[in-house]
């Protein structure tokens, strides 16, 4: 057992290390706003260049069967530095130029030779936990996510030297995982058969899991990347004047990283009814949510962030026990290519989203824009419900 925790342990912490690189620029942003007229335009091309570098990533690490071709820690360790390396030669380009964004798209490009990995290491643990083991995974990886709106808001950290403590993180995170053990479930390397990538289509109980993943990622990062858009409009409609940028970052911290709450407590309830129904559970929670903030938009600003935050626990939880379905659903041998081809489906969508969200907020508003939202967990409810029948 305590060989167990270590790993485990060790996985979480070289994660969410080396996944700091995806949140380096936006942590920087003040820098960038001050030295160089940022815009919110080029801040959102920096995250769209790491998100497409990522499904590029995640495509060809599918194809080719990287994430069960070669031993998980050492496949880790390299794509871990490799995207240190690129993370680093952002400083030798001008921001907002062409190898600006170049660098960022290859930083997302290895980190697809992280996640996906991590989780198939973490699946070697199995022994009837999984959906609780990679929950604690992603709630460390969700507190990772909300800490950049919190050391943005406070301190103008100069963008160079957040680039080069994140690479160091990130080189860090990959010695760590490099000495994490593999468990029991273990399966040794092989080439995979193309054929496998078929399961996700074909088999009906794979493909539930994924059209339910692809439900909860339709709302997840547009929900992250608008929230404190959301929350700043929201209060001002109220007429309660506006959020310093100290309040907000808070808020939105508070929102985001009370995600991790949601993660630990649906791995929880996936050791007692199941990954697929927990998964239902935090998906018809999210979708409830995303309604009551649309009713409650332009109310008592304490009202509001209350939803938020029950918003923010219930968007994430079901993150983990997607990829719990899949592994447990997947031949041994290909759970990880099935993984790695599940986060790239999911990630292409939401990135397509991100980029629509402000187009249907200046044509609808955000009440329209927060029901709209709400379409993909209660369609990724519907799919988990026919999981379960299945």
């Amino acid at each position: 057992m305590m060989r167990k925790a270590m790993a485990v342990t060790r996985i979480a912490l070289a994660l969410t290390l080396v996944m700091a690189l995806w949140f380096s620029a936006a942590a920087g942003r003040v820098s960038l706003e001050r030295d160089y007229g940022w815009t919110g335009a080029q801040a959102a091309l920096t995250a769209s260049a790491i998100a497409l570098g990522f499904v590029a990533g995640c495509l060809i690490s599918a194809l080719l069967g990287l994430a069960d071709r070669h031993v998980p820690q050492r496949t880790f360790l390299a794509c871990a530095w490799a995207a240190a390396a690129a993370n680093l030669l952002l400083l030798a380009m001008p921001p907002g130029g062409a190898g600006w964004f170049a660098c960022l798209f290859f930083v997302g490009l290895f980190l697809a030779g992280v996640y996906p990995v991590a989780i198939a290491l973490v699946a070697s643990w199995d022994e009837g936990d999984i959906g609780l083991l990679l929950g604690l995974i992603i709630a460390a990886l969700t507190l990772g996510s909300a800490s950049p709106h919190l050391v943005g808001s406070f301190v103008a950290l100069d963008w160079r030297l957040i680039i080069g403590v994140t690479s160091v993180l990130a080189l860090m995170g990959g010695a760590v995982a490099a000495t994490a053990a593999s468990g029991p479930a273990a399966v040794p390397p092989r080439t995979i058969d193309r054929r496998y990538l078929r399961l996700a289509f074909t088999d009906r109980r794979i493909r539930y899991a994924n059209l339910g993943y692809l439900g909860h990622m339709w709302e997840l990062y547009p929900m992250w990347a608008w929230v404190p858009a959301y929350l700043a409009a929201s209060v001002a409609a109220s007429g309660a004047g506006p959020l310093t940028p100290a309040t907000l970052g808070v808020s939105a911290f508070a929102v985001i990283g009370a995600g991790a709450v949601g993660c630990i407590l649906a791995g929880w309830a996936a050791g007692r009814v199941g990954s697929g129904r927990a998964a239902l559970w935090a998906l018809a929670g999210s979708g409830s949510c995303a309604l009551l903030a649309a009713l409650a938009y332009g109310g008592p600003p304490a009202l509001v962030l209350g939803i938020a935050l029950l918003w923010g626990v219930t968007i994430i939880a079901d993150s983990a026990q997607f990829s719990a379905c899949v592994v447990r659903l997947a031949p041994p041998e290909a759970r990880g290519t099935l993984v790695t081809l599940q986060v790239c489906i999911g990630f292409l969508l939401t990135t397509a989203n991100i980029a629509l969200m402000p187009l249907v907020i200046d044509a609808a508003g955000w009440r329209v824009a927060c029901l709209y939202l709400a379409i993909g967990p209660w369609f990724g409810a519907w799919a988990m419900r026919r999981l379960q029948q299945s």
